[in-house]
């Protein structure tokens, strides 16, 4: 840390350090949205397979 306030240095320490976080934000936010999507495919595919017999069965009634 001295030698970045020795060379006064702050400014692209900052920079470097918010380019890493937003990487960091921008992973998790993918992650986030991949795992959105697959609850919601698992939870529709959850709730089709309750339904779909039904359906094939039902025109035999």
């Amino acid at each position: 840390r001295e030698p970045v306030a020795l060379y006064r240095g702050e400014a692209t320490e900052q920079a470097g350090l918010r380019a890493r976080f937003e990487r960091i934000r921008e992973n998790w936010n993918q992650l986030m949205r991949y795992t959105r999507r697959l609850t919601f495919v698992n939870s529709g595919y959850g709730q089709f397979a309750i339904i779909f017999p039904l359906l094939v069965a039902a025109p035999r009634y």
